[in-house]
Parts: C-alpha cells; sequence; structure tokens
C-alpha cells in the first residue's frame, strides 16, 4: 500500500546533541486515517512510500521491507 509522507516530524528519543527526525507518512484503511515513521531520512514531505501494515490493526505499520 502507498502512504504519503507529511511535514509532521518524529525527533529520535536521547538524541540531544543532533536533535535527528524521520518524516512521519499517512495513509487511510476503511475511511480511517493512520500514521507511521519513515525511519528514513531520504523522504521528504509529499513523497510516496510503499508501506504494510497489519490487517486487523492498521495501526501497526511500517515502510514496506523494514523488518526484512
Amino acid at each position: 500500500m502507498k502512504a504519503v509522507v507529511t511535514y509532521e516530524k518524529y525527533y529520535l528519543p536521547n538524541n540531544p546533541v543532533s536533535a535527528k527526525f524521520y518524516y512521519q507518512y499517512q495513509f487511510k484503511v476503511n475511511d480511517n486515517v493512520y500514521n507511521g515513521t519513515t525511519m528514513d531520512s531520504e523522504y521528504h514531505p509529499g513523497d510516496s512510500i510503499e508501506i504494510e501494515y497489519v490487517k486487523n490493526n492498521p495501526d501497526k505499520n511500517c515502510p514496506k521491507d523494514y523488518y526484512k
């Protein structure tokens, strides 16, 4: 499934020096909106990203192949 990268930022915890962040993404399942984190600094707002999610619980999602 494709999601769209938003302007929302996820700041990495325990990183007081550089304040590194990744952008979030957003997608819809059955008219409900869900969010996730790109986990890759190459993505920017407006980009598309392939994601995977648990069919019965779309709150559990990640970029495609993230755990491989």
